[in-house]
């Protein structure tokens, strides 16, 4: 069992995105959680630190089942079964790319995120919370995910 979830702020753009993609799912028969919330003072960079703290209240209401986190703006086209039925406890696309200097880098992406209904995902999720809450100045959810690879643990 899953359950697609999402959060968007009441600014003038995210809830027609929201709605957009809520009849998307709903035409696929989808299962779907999506929370409207005020925006934050502070910028791009501070709503962004806000998705684990809605990750996390996403697994609290449904805590039997898979969650499927997505970004509001995305489009799906079929089924997301596939991504419930992750091996690991939680998934994401990784971002590979080279520097300017040629240098491999890699970036968990987080538009997409699988969620298992367990105790190592759920660790790693507070530990995503926590390292949102200690952001360095232009850093985005992007980035504290990336620095939460090392949890303890968790299969990705």
């Amino acid at each position: 069992m899953y359950i697609v979830c999402g959060w968007y702020t009441d600014d003038d753009v995210y809830p027609k995105w929201a709605s957009r993609l809520e009849a998307m799912l709903d035409r696929l028969g989808e299962p779907h959680d999506f929370v409207r919330v005020p925006q934050l003072k502070g910028g791009w960079e501070i709503n962004t630190m806000a998705k684990a703290g809605h990750v996390l209240a996403a697994m609290d209401r449904h805590p039997t089942k898979t969650i499927i986190f997505l970004d509001v703006d995305c489009e799906v086209r079929g089924q997301l079964r596939e991504l419930a039925e992750i091996r690991g406890d939680v998934g994401f696309f990784f971002h590979p790319r080279r520097r300017r200097n040629g240098k491999p880098k890699i970036h968990a992406r987080s538009a997409t995120i699988a969620l298992k209904p367990n105790a190592a995902s759920r660790r790693w999720v507070e530990a995503w919370v926590r390292a949102s809450a200690n952001l360095l100045y232009g850093e985005v959810d992007q980035d504290t995910i990336t620095m939460t690879l090392d949890t303890p643990g968790v299969t990705f």
